[in-house]
């Protein structure tokens, strides 16, 4: 009897059971009304057919039934051949839409990398000579910039990402951030702080060193803003960029900026603010405009000074900009220009540590223009320089210099007939290399003479001579000028002629578009 049960319910197909009388379960469980376990099903066999024949139903040997050959069991060929087909079909199907869900994910993604690239960056305002890193207007987040990829999407009927994996191709795939560094970054801090074990005990008396010398240059800095004879000190550095049009408009986030760039005189002593200003197409940010912008400021100081005076200016180490041999020599060129000033001092920020008094100048410009922004977006410079000239409400307002094309001078051409370069070595046969200075001095008494020092802790300066004895080409100092640097505006790039756009569709008023044109 067992055999011929065990054979009866092998021999039956899917398709036999629902010809089966079914009952209700014999259980009664506490189910929801809509719950697919409220009912269960039992099937049977009726016991008298098996009994009366000792075999299974002849129905249920039939051509779609498996078969018994000599007390074996075996399954339909017909029904193995079917199943063998479906089978394989189901696979191909499963692999057709396998790849195209793959393609789909391709496309999908290169999609995700096109509508990031075309958000603009510009690069790291303290680190751009050392770092691959660029910046996004921190206005927005990433899941505004995401909407706007669903959306732009939907507009062309392609399917989109999740927001995971935008997030995921954007923070792995792109070297991008949102805020840019408040100040440079320490190598040595940073690599100290890494180390572990050993190493980081080789790099101790490095970092000891290191620290020492910040502390040293802000004790330094803090007896020159306190000393009461005639000398004027100084702190400057440029703003980080302004991006121009600016303003809570989805247009203009997709858009590559004008630049605004504003550099920064403070008087330490009086807290004076000079602020010199232009925009990426009347001159760039390099040497040229630094230099020519404290040549301005030092040719107003030796006009409005009724004595002599010394002048000490303190600023970040960016060789690209004021560490490098074009400004010592402008330096240079001022005292014989200027004959009322006696001498000038040049002190560098330790790198990583180069917060100054002239940042709270920067911070009160930052807030003004984001009070501004709550009402009204920014459509071009003048706007930007409005701003600056309103930021500081109570004191003496910030002085702003409006710089044209035409206002910056060719530093770098003028310098070079003092010398290509600095001398390699010192008076004492020792290496001399920019990079490595503290302190920097030019004077009257001796105009062939650099004096410099390493640290903060030296107390005699060092010294290297532009002109040797023998030299019979010694150039007059008195006889170099500046020639002016830019014949013409600076030409912008095809990639940030997208103003002229955003004008025919009114997001930009017309007022503007004479300005934007003669770009």
């Amino acid at each position: 009897m067992r055999i011929n049960l065990f054979k009866m319910y092998t021999f039956l197909t899917y398709t036999n059971f629902p010809g089966v009388d079914s009952d209700d379960s014999v259980k009664d469980p506490n189910y929801g009304s809509s719950s697919r376990c409220t009912d269960s099903t039992s099937s049977y066999l009726e016991l008298d057919d098996i009994a009366q024949t000792g075999s299974a139903p002849e129905e249920l040997q039939s051509a779609t039934s498996p078969l018994i050959v000599e007390g074996e069991i075996s399954r339909n060929p017909l029904n193995e051949v079917t199943n063998t087909r479906k089978r394989k079909k189901r696979t191909q199907n499963w692999i057709r839409m396998k790849a195209k869900r793959l393609r789909n994910t391709d496309l999908i993604k290169f999609d995700i990398r096109e509508h990031i690239n075309c958000i603009p960056t510009i690069d790291s305002h303290y680190c751009r000579s050392n770092t691959s890193k660029r910046y996004i207007d921190g206005g927005r987040s990433l899941a505004q910039y995401y909407r706007d990829y669903v959306n732009d999407s939907k507009k062309q009927n392609k399917p989109f990402a999740h927001y995971l994996t935008y997030h995921h191709i954007f923070n792995n795939e792109f070297n991008i951030a949102f805020h840019s560094p408040k100040k440079d970054l320490c190598d040595t801090c940073v690599a100290f702080n890494n180390a572990v074990g050993d190493a980081k005990e080789n790099l101790k008396a490095n970092y000891d060193k290191h620290l020492a010398e910040k502390d040293q240059s802000r004790k330094e800095k803090e007896v020159d803003k306190n000393r009461l004879d005639n000398v004027v000190v100084d702190v400057y550095d440029l703003q980080a960029v302004l991006p121009c049009p600016r303003g809570d408009v989805s247009n203009f986030y997709y858009l590559s900026k004008l630049n605004v760039l504003n550099f920064t005189i403070y008087n330490l002593k009086s807290k004076e603010v000079e602020c010199y200003a232009w925009h990426e197409g009347d001159g760039n940010r390099g040497v040229n405009e630094i230099a020519t912008c404290v040549w301005k400021y030092l040719d107003k100081l030796s006009h409005n000074a009724v004595e002599p005076f010394h002048v000490v200016f303190y600023s970040d180490n960016c060789c690209g900009q004021q560490k490098n041999k074009f400004m010592i020599y402008t330096y240079l060129l001022a005292l014989t220009k200027f004959p009322k000033i006696l001498s000038i001092t040049h002190k560098f920020l330790i790198k990583g540590h180069s917060a100054n008094e002239g940042d709270s100048a920067h911070s009160l410009i930052e807030r003004r223009i984001k009070a501004s922004l709550k009402s009204n977006p920014i459509y071009s410079p003048d706007h930007y320089y409005y701003l600056i000239r309103s930021a500081k409400v109570n004191g003496k307002p910030f002085i702003l210099n409006e710089l044209s094309h035409d206002s910056f001078f060719d530093i770098k051409t003028a310098t070079d007939k003092i010398g290509k370069s600095l001398p390699p070595k010192n008076t004492v046969n020792e290496p001399f290399k920019v990079t490595d200075i503290r302190i920097v001095k030019v004077s009257t008494e001796n105009k062939d003479t650099i004096f410099y020092k390493t640290s903060y802790f030296d107390t005699d300066f060092k010294e290297i001579k532009l002109f040797s004895a023998t030299r019979r080409n010694k150039p007059d100092l008195n006889n170099i000028n500046f020639e002016q640097l830019y014949e013409e505006k600076i030409k912008i790039s095809d990639q940030k002629k997208g103003f002229i756009n955003l004008i025919e569709k009114n997001i930009i008023p017309q007022y503007y578009r004479t300005f934007y044109e003669n770009l």
